[in-house]
């Protein structure tokens, strides 16, 4: 759905993010293009479609952009609070066991976390 609304609407606004200074604005073909962008960064770290990956960010554009990369490849997203304390985040990675789980750069993650990772800034080229 998402290819199809930015072929017909390319420049149209699509997400606005006031959470972040200066405000973040894009339009279809800029979400695209960053779905599409963190889409092969999350297959090149090895996530076969059906598999999970954790997101462990706040509500953004951030999120929404790596939520939507992760279905796109057929992947099941699984929301992580960042405010949780790292025994609860620890908790829920041993349940859901992701193939991945990305993270904010400065997100403090529980001692021991084998889970393979992706960091925001590890997703700049994405972008």
């Amino acid at each position: 759905m998402l290819r199809s609304v930015a072929a017909e609407h390319p420049r149209q606004e699509a997400v606005v993010d006031t959470s972040v200074e200066p405000t973040v604005r894009l339009s279809y073909g800029e979400v695209l293009d960053r779905v599409d962008g963190v889409a092969a960064a999350v297959i090149a770290a090895g996530v076969p479609p059906g598999d999970r990956v954790a997101i462990l960010l706040p509500s953004s554009v951030d999120y929404a952009i790596s939520a939507a990369a992760v279905l796109l490849i057929g992947g099941i997203a699984t929301g992580i609070d960042p405010r949780l304390r790292p025994r609860e985040v620890r908790a829920i990675l041993a349940k859901s066991s992701p193939a991945l789980l990305i993270a904010s750069d400065g997100q403090e993650l529980p001692e021991g976390i084998s889970t393979a990772q992706l960091r925001r800034s590890d997703l700049a080229g994405a972008y």
